[in-house]
Order: structure tokens, then sequence, then C-alpha cells
């Protein structure tokens, strides 16, 4: 038995660090050209719930000339032996360390895992910043939707690629092998690879000012966007673990974008335009994921399962071809309208699960500054209609600390949740408190994060109206927000905080229980920087940390959608045939 089975015996959990998972791919290191080792800096059972991972991972893979392995975040055991006895962090598929690599490339969905990336590289025995790497160090790639704004993490990433990454990992992959032959220095490759669209390369810009610091290096970095999602690769033989992970389930992403315009929503802004899949083409791959794992529920995501085009033709054609086989099928992300319980009712008709819906505010004059678009009337009739057929648990998620929002806004919403129970007679609730986080490249980019004693007082103020009813109640834990909102809008000043966080003991801060908040506090106040900054509102004519990233979406739109936010105006949903606010998007349908 070798040291690394000696230690698994020592943990909890080892199925997190085993890797023998159904339709794992293992390849042989000497027949192939690059090796890439992709991380995750979370725990196995996020990273192994996380579609973009696996698109990466089997994506790489589908080359013949390439390797692609996982790791994942430790937990803080694991950590403990792997530091003890000096052993470096390894992948799953062949245990192998991770400075072997050629590529070292993370995944970053969330701003509390920056700690965790930091983490990995010291497990790994890699010089954590950029410019302390030789030649022979890995080239450390990160993605995701986290680095839409990059600078936080630039001083420890060579190379972040902005978008969606399906069309572009055959150019990085064929420019990188093609300079790898011809024995060509780093700053070769990078003049190479800044030619691929969403390429984006920190050291080749002024730490301050962001400038190139040479004529080929683009001043301005455009989001790469997959065009034709219908013809965009999907992996039909996902990882199933072995282990339990938060989302057990297959998934298919049935349609990419948002039509409506949540003014609060990064990914809404992020991942226009919408694109989409073909009934029958979600149908064939429905099939295939269903003969390669044998998942017993299938998730069709999307940002707004209403919104897809063909959305009753395609229930309509999958419960004729499943529901006899015992698969079922969920909607994640449902508006709360009629419609949406009749698609709900259609689809659970193996297996009947829960019914969520995100409300966000309780106030139908908040709903239109988020433009949120939906009536409390409406609202309160779907919830009627969902308990007279038959579901009598209903989860509700709202957000706190909205623009404008005041203390008669927080009434309304107990309110609300009260007139829910008495229309309703022996529904229990289960209620979902976030705090809004002003998030880079959406209309709301410039507002402030609501002050602690403000969300604790109205925190207070729902506990004691609903203290007796048949609810739970779950507020997000509000430093974990703060630290959210602060990277999200974060400069690279911010890397001297995060590294000092880190050698303080930050580890795995997306998780409630590890958050040691203490530690960020000694943090700003070592590095002399104050985080009210970060949290403050910010002027419209200020230069952003993140200008230099185009999303697409003019910066000139989103000051529009936040002047109509303040005017309690609505913009409609983007229907882009017949009514357009043209946002600066390129549409490709």
């Amino acid at each position: 038995m070798n040291k690394i089975d000696e230690i698994l015996r020592e943990i909890r959990n080892p199925g997190r660090y085993i890797g023998e998972e159904f339709n794992v791919i293992k390849k042989d290191w000497n027949e192939v050209k690059l090796h890439v080792a992709l991380a995750f800096p979370d725990l196995y059972e996020i990273g192994m719930s996380n579609l973009g991972f696996h698109i990466v991972y089997h994506l790489l893979n589908k080359r013949e000339d390439t390797l692609c392995e996982r790791v994942f975040a430790p937990d803080l055991d694991m950590e403990r032996l792997l530091r003890y006895y000096k052993i470096p962090i390894f992948t799953l598929e062949s245990r192998l360390p991770l400075f072997k690599f050629d590529w070292i490339g993370f995944s970053i969905s969330y701003e509390l895992n920056y700690s965790e990336v930091l983490n990995i590289l010291d497990l790994a025995g890699i010089p954590i910043f950029s410019n302390q790497r030789k030649d022979a160090d890995p080239i450390i790639i990160a993605g995701g939707p986290s680095v839409l704004n990059p600078e936080p993490l630039a001083p420890f990433i060579d190379v972040f690629f902005i978008g969606e990454v399906e069309e572009a990992i055959d150019e990085l992959v064929d420019t990188y092998l093609d300079w790898k032959e011809n024995k060509g220095s780093k700053i070769d490759l990078y003049k190479r690879w800044v030619k691929i669209e969403g390429i984006y390369i920190p050291n080749l810009y002024e730490d301050i000012s962001l400038k190139p610091k040479y004529s080929w290096a683009p001043e301005k970095i455009n989001r790469r966007i997959v065009k034709d999602l219908n013809e965009a690769y999907f992996p039909i033989k996902p990882l199933v673990p072995l282990h339990s992970i938060v989302h057990d389930r297959g998934i298919i992403e049935i349609m990419r974008g948002c039509q409506r315009n949540c003014r609060f929503c990064f990914a809404g802004y992020i991942y226009r335009p919408k694109r989409i899949r073909t009934p029958e083409k979600i149908k064939e791959l429905v099939k295939e994921i269903f003969r390669n794992t044998g998942y017993e529920e299938i998730s069709l995501l999307s940002l707004s399962s209403n919104d897809y085009p063909y959305i009753e033709y395609l229930i309509q054609e999958l419960n004729k071809e499943f529901s006899e086989k015992y698969l079922s099928f969920s909607l994640p992300s449902l508006r709360a309208d009629k419609f949406s319980l009749e698609l709900s009712e259609k689809l659970q008709s193996v297996r009947r699960a829960g019914l969520t819906f995100a409300i966000e505010a309780g106030t139908e004059r908040l709903r239109k500054i988020i433009n949120k678009g939906l009536k409390t009337e409406d609202f309160l009739n779907t919830i009627k209609n969902a308990y007279e057929m038959g579901w009598k648990k209903i989860k509700l998620y709202f957000m706190l600390g909205l623009p404008t929002e005041e203390d008669k806004d927080i009434e309304e919403l107990v309110e609300l949740i009260l007139k829910i129970k008495n229309q309703n007679k022996g529904i229990f609730l289960h209620l979902g408190f976030s705090i809004f986080i002003p998030k880079p490249h959406t209309p709301f980019q410039w507002e402030r994060f609501e002050a602690r004693e403000i969300i604790e007082k109205r925190k207070e103020y729902i506990l004691r109206r609903l203290r007796k009813g048949p609810f739970i109640i779950d507020f997000h834990n509000y430093d974990m927000s703060l630290l959210e909102a602060i990277f999200s809008r974060g400069d690279r000043k911010l890397s001297k905080v995060l590294y000092s966080a880190w050698k303080k003991g930050s580890r795995l801060e997306g998780w409630k229980d590890y958050l040691n908040f203490f530690i960020w506090e000694e943090a700003f106040k070592e590095c002399k920087i104050h985080p009210e900054e970060y949290l403050k509102e910010k002027d419209l004519d200020s230069i952003l940390p993140w200008d230099h990233i185009l999303t697409g979406v003019s910066k000139e739109f989103l000051k529009r959608e936040r002047e109509k936010a303040y005017r309690e105006e609505e913009t409609p949903p983007c229907e882009w045939n017949r009514y357009c606010e043209f946002c600066g998007i390129v549409h490709y349908e």
C-alpha cells in the first residue's frame, strides 16, 4: 500500500479523491502531446455538479493528442495530511502531481473560491505569483463566469479565457502544440494566443492603468460566444460519481442566455444572446445520457425554461418517449405563473419533486425596479393553483438590500407571505433570503452593497413576524455576501488581501462552516485597504476594473437600464425580431 492509499484510510469521504467513476477517461501519458490538469477550487461534490467543468473535461479528452485529468480542492483533513507527508496534490485519474502537467486549468464560478486557487497551487509546489514561475512550470489558465472581472486574481493567473470555451479549445491547443514543437519563448506563445478571441494575459498589461505593455496586446478583450448551441459539443458520457454530489442527476442545457432583462442578474447579461438546442437534438442527448449513465432524473437546464420556444412540444415528446422507462425530468428555473405549473405537472408525471419560485422582492414597486415583471395577483394565483394541484411544499426565494429598498417593502413582503399561508391552509413554505450583490456587467454594477445593521434589522423583523407558522426560513450569511460583493467588483489591489487571507488560513470560504471572517478583517488591515471602498455606490463616470472586458452589452445600455430602474420603468423581454432596446449584443438566430 502506497502513502496515498494510507492517507485515504485516515480521512472523511475518501471517495472525493479516488477517481474511479463510471465514464472516467484514462489515457497513456506517453501517447499524448499535451497534459492538462483541470482544477475546480471547491470540494468534489460542488465541482462534479458543474456542467462547464464536465464540458471542458470531455472536450479536451476528445482530442487524441491531449490528456485531461481532474483535481478538486481538498477538505481540511486531506490538506493537513498532504502537507504533513509532503505529498504534492494529485489528479484523480493517475494520481500524478500537478507540477508534471503542461497546463493547470481552473474553472471558477464563485468569488469565494479564490483562496482555494492559491491553495491548490501551493499544494502542487507551483509558485503562486505568475511572475515568479519559470518556463518549466505549468501554464496556469482560468475561465468561468467569475473571471468576467479577472483583476483580483490577475497576479496569480498566467492566462484568462473570457467567455464560452467550446469553440476556442482547439485553437488554444493547436497554437500551443505548434509553439511547443518549434521551441519558442513563452512571450512568443502569448503573442500568438492573444490573437484568439477571449484570451486575456494579465502580465501583458500595466498593474494600475491596465494599458498594454506591447503594441500587439489588445486594449480590450472580447467575450467569446458560441454562435450555434445546437451544434456545440455536449458530453453524452458524463462522469457518474461514486461519492454523493450536490446535483446527482443528468443535465442537458436546452437554452443558453435569457431574453428577460432582470437588472440584478449577472448570468442574464454575460450569457447573452439567447441560443437554443432543438427538441430533436435534446431528445437525442437524453437517449444517450440515459443509456450511458442510468440516471433516473435529467434536469433541463436554462436560465428561464418558460422562454424556451418549443417547451410544450419538448415536454410532450419526452413524456411520450421516456415515461415508461421511469425517467423523470425537472426544470430548475421557472417563472411564477400558471404556465409553469402546467409544465411542472406534465414533467413530473413519473415522480413529483418540489416547486421553487424566485420572487426576489415582496412588492410590485421593487419588482419593477429590478425588472422582474411579476404581478402580485398573478403570483398569488400561481401558488393557489399549485396548492390545489397537490403541491403542499413550495420554496420561495427573495433578496434583501435591493436598490431603493425601504422598511415598507419588507413589511409588505411579510404580509405577502402571511397571505399565502392564510389562503392555502396546510401549505408549507421554505423561504430563502439572499442579499443583493451588485455584479459587474449589469445595470446595477454601480450600486452599493447594503450595510450590515440594515440587513440585520430587516432579518429580525422577518423572523419576529413569521416566528409562528409553517415555515423554514434561511438567510444567506452576511459575511459571505460581503466578501462576494467586494471581490465581484474588485481590482488588482485586492490580490494582496487575498494572498494575506490565504496565508492566515482562509480555506473553502464558500462553505459557511469554514468561513473565518476575522482572518479577512486582519488581512484588510495588514494591507491597508478599506473594504468600504468596494462596497459603496460608484460614480457612473468612474473607470471600472473590468472596463477592458467586453461582454457585447454596451455600458451605455446598462446606464439607460439603471436610469429606467430609478424611474420604476420596466423593459420588455428581448424579442429581437419585434422589439429591441439594442444592448449592443450580436444575435445569431
